[in-house]
């Protein structure tokens, strides 16, 4: 008989000894899983300023693209200017030949 205390004692050692191991577990379970949500949050938050950059971007070169052709047309009328005004000038003092 006295044996099999000691061994039903052995037994809840040993359950109680599992029990607190599963609630270790389940506990680190849990923080597991809250710091994978909270990366997925963050993960969709990237997502999400990749896509604003992006667009920002596109707008950027959409607006340089502009600023460039108006310098282009610009510079043409520089040009086109220059050229009247040299024209001009020679008409002005007789050196134009018609």
């Amino acid at each position: 008989m006295e044996e099999y205390l000691e061994n039903m004692k052995f037994l809840r050692s040993y359950m109680n000894d599992l029990e607190e191991d599963a609630a270790k577990r389940s506990a680190e379970e849990q923080q597991q899983r809250t710091a994978i949500d909270a990366h997925d949050a963050e993960i969709v938050l990237v997502r999400a300023q990749v896509k604003q950059y992006r667009d920002e971007a596109k707008q950027l070169a959409e607006a340089k693209a502009r600023v460039c052709i108006d310098m282009a047309e610009k510079q043409g009328r520089i040009a086109a200017l220059e050229v009247e005004g040299s024209t001009l000038k020679q008409v002005m003092t007789g050196n134009y030949l018609f």
